[in-house]
């Protein structure tokens, strides 16, 4: 059973629950795009309308930076989760291919409640190895503890071995709320990095998180996280955050002109851009008060649930922390 956040529309008069697949776009939001239709110019120009378009671009990245605690340099925008989430995981295996060699076999470990943007592909190249008896990758599902609703860290540990190249779990799960250990991963893949003396990128997809609870990447210690707009009350689009990349190679998405520092070819897509970066100004500004309101609203609904249908209702890791909108 899902408690996503009630929403009343006037217009239909009815009560939307599905806050965790997408959300309203709201109304601040909305008009920063309509706003930013105004600056048309094309951002890689050096024209007036071209250098105002780019500043726009540019305070949406600052704006997206600021709500996850990291640097403006490391946003690249995108054109939502699965493009992210499928760029980490092609970059990766490159990397390591290029490092080891084209016949080097990657090893992926991943939780088994990842969003489809992660299992597919990576289930798509291991269906293909076996097919083609191809030398495409080695993939560990790492499932969750029934108890908790979190990923089997022991598990985890135990899968790692001097292939992995990247391990990937979710910040919280859109069905459960849980919100997963990722900062322990994290430090459980640095570990295994000094016992293999072998690289291993850590990728957490944070859109379920971003906007309910505060996401600090620093904290969480990982390489790379998904971000996606439509889960906080912004535009259909992503962003990529990479951290270090001095550290953490970044393989160009797309070949062209030299948009998003060369990784991702394609001239910018100014009014959502403009736009995400405005719903993370406004997450920001009332992420305290949204949780704690939220938070209030669930466990008084779970509350009367239970003492309405007595043992007819069991909530799923009701112990555990989770998201607060999410029952």
């Amino acid at each position: 059973l899902l408690v996503r956040m009630t929403w009343y529309i006037e217009e239909q008069e009815k009560v939307y629950l599905d806050y965790n697949a997408t959300t309203p776009i709201d109304k601040d939001v909305k008009q920063s795009i309509v706003d930013a239709f105004n600056i048309w110019g094309n951002p890689s120009s050096n024209n007036e309308l071209g250098k105002k378009a780019k500043d726009g671009i540019e305070e949406a990245r600052e704006n997206v930076a600021r709500l996850l605690h990291v640097s403006a340099k490391e946003i690249f925008f995108t054109s939502g989760g699965t493009e992210t989430n499928n760029w980490v995981i092609y970059n990766c295996i490159e990397h390591r291919k290029a490092v080891w060699g084209r016949d080097y076999k990657p090893h992926i470990i991943a939780s088994a409640i990842e969003h489809p943007s992660i299992l597919e592909p990576l289930r798509d190249l291991k269906k293909k190895q076996e097919i083609g008896k191809l030398k495409l990758i080695d993939l560990t599902e790492i499932s969750i503890d029934l108890e908790t609703g979190r990923v089997k860290l022991n598990d985890l540990e135990e899968a790692f071995c001097e292939r992995t190249c990247l391990v990937s779990v979710m910040t919280a799960n859109n069905e459960t709320g849980v919100i997963q250990p990722v900062a322990e991963v994290a430090e459980i893949a640095r570990k295994c990095e000094n016992k293999f003396e072998s690289r291993i990128f850590v990728h957490s997809d944070v859109s379920q998180a971003i906007g309910k609870i505060d996401v600090n990447v620093n904290a969480l210690n990982v390489d790379f996280v998904t971000v996606t707009g439509h889960k906080f009350y912004g535009p259909r689009i992503g962003a990529l955050v990479l951290r270090d990349e001095s550290k953490v190679p970044l393989r160009a998405l797309f070949l062209g002109g030299n948009q998003e520092r060369s990784k991702r070819a394609g001239t910018e897509n100014t009014p959502l851009i403009v736009g995400l970066g405005k719903a993370a100004q406004v997450a920001l500004s009332g992420l305290q008060s949204y949780s704690k309101h939220m938070q209030k609203i669930r466990d008084y609904f779970e509350k009367q649930l239970k003492e309405k249908l007595n043992d007819e209702i069991m909530i799923n890791f009701e112990a555990s922390e989770r998201l607060p909108n999410t029952s």
